[in-house]
């Protein structure tokens, strides 16, 4: 997906990755986890004053979680879903 896509953009891409295969789902899912231990080692750090694309990270959560949402159960999804939790604690 495009890195500076417009609001609208944003929202067709997270639909869109509702509706992808399994395996494509689980290749997200290993994404997701991936971006949100990094930033929770940022926010754990106290730097993420010098991201700026942090600003938005509690929609970024909202995004995963209703993508989650249409994930079947697995470790995976129990996995990035934990890590959700984590970030939203540290926002």
């Amino acid at each position: 997906h495009l890195k500076d896509y417009t609001k609208e953009q944003k929202t067709e891409y997270y639909e869109k990755i509702k509706t992808i295969s399994p395996g494509a789902k689980f290749i997200k899912m290993a994404d997701f986890a991936s971006h949100l231990r990094s930033f929770a080692k940022i926010y754990e750090k106290g730097e993420q004053h010098l991201h700026p694309k942090f600003v938005n990270n509690d929609k970024y959560v909202a995004s995963i979680r209703e993508f989650l949402d249409s994930c079947e159960e697995s470790e995976g999804k129990k996995v990035v879903y934990e890590l959700t939790n984590k970030l939203e604690i540290l926002l």
